[in-house]
């Protein structure tokens, strides 16, 4: 093993998490404000499981409430955010 090469891989940064966000919305088929990203990015965990987790929450209350995925209901999931909490409890 003296041959082997180690990396380190690091947290994603913002442009990874916007693009990661974005193509995860997409899937869902989700329009969101453009300024809803950077939003998100500035206060989500630095994860792509992260990422996938806090758009499915979004996703989900927002249909659960009849309405879009917005910056105030983003606000209001990251202020209650708990990721031992199952998506189908909101």
């Amino acid at each position: 093993m003296q041959g082997t090469a180690i990396t380190r891989i690091e947290a994603p940064d913002d442009m990874l998490l916007s693009a990661v966000l974005l193509k995860l919305f997409a899937d869902r088929q989700l329009t969101v404000a453009p300024a809803l990203i950077p939003y998100l990015v500035a206060r989500m965990d630095r994860s792509v499981a992260a990422a996938r987790d806090l758009v499915a929450r979004l996703d989900a209350l927002a249909l659960a409430r009849g309405g879009p995925v917005t910056r105030q209901l983003a606000a209001e999931l990251l202020g209650t955010f708990d990721a031992t909490e199952p998506l189908d409890s909101l």
